[in-house]
């Protein structure tokens, strides 16, 4: 008992001298700089927290907390954690390695209220309830089979959906597709069965013939649940609709998924198609929003399912989910240009080393996009026979277009006003460094004329 005691109380200690310094600071929100929002921590455990802090309004009776190391157990786990009104927190091995999802439990859980615990005493040790018994937190469940099965059953058990609910089959052997329709079950109360490949388990079969479900939505295809699944959810309830969801990799399933349910949403989370963590924590905070969580790689570059599904999308906000090791910021602004389609540029005119007489006041050059970052104004460009430099000009143009002809990395000085018109493609930097901006705090829209006063 000492033992124990002594443990709860570095983890306080620890939590007060973390929270001292971590507390007010919530995510990276909107800011003068960015396009887009982006919720993000040091890591999987702090960026859960934030996006924990962004889905409460005041204190919560209820929270879930899931392995942060390993996804099986926790994929079901988002259904419940929306019917419960409760956040999703990830957890390490230990209470004393899970000090984000503790200092959330202290400030906003409250004590009346119930910590769930999803996975057995092998994911979430016995020493949580210790800790959590120790804060003054009794209500606590546990919620574990012998295997990730067993597990979602009980999980569905819990949910206690009514009967003719929809429900959702996906792989217990990978993540992609389960999170890919969390959100969208979470927000309509549907199940989430984790299926074996190839078989169903006993429990599955029997919570499909008892609770008689109008829609079974499976998602992946063939390779991800089988046809025998198929066939045999068919032979149980041969009266109910069944729709597969699947596409050829995982963001085409992802994108398969959105547009069946969701097509032209207000809001759409970005989130890594490669790891759990985030969008398990995101899925609720994505529910309320009605908004889908859109699958994306390490790379800079959208697969080409996403940029398709954007761009039928119209005034779409952007949110990211984890920090740049998972979504890179280039990845973001990629979709939100997605999003807002640039028109055609016209009367293009480009001065050239040959057209000095329109020289040294104004310059007209072609560009992708323009956004500040700091003091800069960085600029991203396609310039056909403009000038690698120019200096002390008082006004400069820049008009999208597609021409051939790149400078990098062109740096602009002393530019008293500046004008940007639209459309573009394959970007390159220009950075306008060496003056203050008056408007560093405004994204430009390069749809849109804008001047830009210098000082």
């Amino acid at each position: 008992m000492r033992r124990r005691l002594k443990r709860v109380f570095v983890l306080i200690m620890m939590i007060v001298l973390i929270g001292t310094v971590t507390m007010p600071v919530h995510a990276e929100t909107y800011t003068e700089t960015i396009p887009f929002q982006r919720i993000s921590g040091e890591d999987r455990y702090q960026t859960a927290r934030f996006i924990a802090e962004n889905f409460i309004s005041d204190n919560v009776d209820n929270v879930v907390l899931a392995s942060g190391n390993n996804f099986p157990d926790a994929l079901s786990a988002s259904v419940l954690a929306g019917k419960l009104g409760a956040p999703i927190l990830l957890v390490d091995s230990t209470p004393d390695s899970s000090i984000e999802a503790f200092n959330f439990i202290i400030n906003h859980v409250n004590k009346s209220g119930t910590v769930y615990l999803i996975g057995g005493k092998g994911v979430i040790s016995s020493d949580f309830i210790d800790s959590l018994k120790q804060l003054g937190y009794t209500q606590i469940k546990q919620i574990g089979g012998t295997d990730r099965y067993e597990t979602s059953y009980i999980i569905c058990q819990q949910i206690a959906a009514a009967p003719g609910t929809p429900v959702v089959i996906a792989s217990g052997e990978n993540f992609p597709d389960a999170l890919a329709v969390s959100a969208f079950a979470v927000k309509n109360g549907w199940p989430i069965l984790l299926t074996a490949s190839n078989s169903l388990s006993a429990n599955m079969e029997n919570y499909l013939s008892s609770s008689q479900p109008k829609t079974v939505y499976i998602v992946g295809g063939s390779g991800v649940v089988s046809l025998a699944v198929e066939e045999k959810v068919k032979e149980l309830i041969p009266s109910t609709q069944t729709v597969r969801l699947g596409g050829t990799d995982r963001y085409d399933t992802a994108i398969k998924i959105i547009n069946q349910f969701e097509p032209k949403p207000s809001i759409v989370y970005l989130a890594s198609g490669n790891g759990f963590a985030d969008a398990l924590a995101g899925s609720v905070l994505a529910a309320r929003n009605a908004a889908p969580i859109v699958l994306v790689d390490s790379s800079i570059e959208l697969p080409s399912q996403v940029l398709s599904f954007l761009g039928q999308c119209s005034k779409t906000e952007i949110r990211a989910l984890g920090g740049q090791g998972v979504v890179k910021e280039e990845t973001a602004y990629r979709a939100v240009d997605a999003v807002n389609p640039l028109p055609d540029a016209q009367n293009v005119f480009v001065a050239s080393k040959k057209d000095p007489e329109y020289l040294p006041d104004k310059i007209t050059m072609l560009v992708t996009k323009a956004y500040f970052r700091g003091d800069n104004l960085e600029v991203d460009t396609l310039i056909s026979n403009g000038y690698s430099t120019t200096k002390n000009l008082t006004h400069l143009t820049l008009t999208l277009s597609n021409h051939s002809g790149v400078f990098a990395d062109t740096h602009f000085d002393n530019i008293i006003n500046l004008e940007i018109g639209a459309n573009s493609s394959s970007p390159v930097h220009f950075i306008f460094t060496g003056a203050e901006i008056k408007n560093r705090n405004t994204r430009l829209d390069t749809r849109l004329t804008w001047n830009i006063d210098f000082r």
